[in-house]
């Protein structure tokens, strides 16, 4: 069972326990509950549970959501900043610098006078 089930059916469990000892407790058993001091002391401590989880709970949930949400916008992001696909080829601005070519490059063509590359 997660955290955010348990501490829901907590909250009910001792929402029931306060409403008991408060409303149906002095309503069908008046005797049983007399002045029912004692039991306004465990409606108290119950109704104190009874929030406690219910802040819990909303917290938990709260929290769960965020991470959805987090994971919703990775997701979201990945999607849309994307990796190029392996059929698409790469666009090369300048051949120099096409790397992943395997290839031979063609060598570049003589100079115009026959001269040597870098001899004048």
């Amino acid at each position: 069972m997660n955290a955010q089930l348990f501490s829901f059916c907590l909250f009910v469990l001792w929402t029931s326990v306060a409403l008991v000892a408060v409303v149906l407790g002095p309503a069908f058993f008046p005797r049983m509950f007399g002045d029912g001091s004692q039991f306004k002391f465990i409606a108290i401590g119950a109704g104190l549970l009874a929030v406690w989880n219910l802040v819990k709970w909303w917290s938990i949930r709260q929290r769960d959501r965020t991470r959805h949400y987090r994971h919703q916008l990775d997701v979201d992001y990945r999607r849309r900043a994307g990796r190029p696909d392996e059929d698409e080829p790469k666009p090369v601005v300048n051949p120099e610098f096409d790397f992943d070519n395997t290839r031979p490059r063609n060598p570049p063509p003589p100079p115009p006078n026959g001269a040597s590359h870098g001899s004048e």
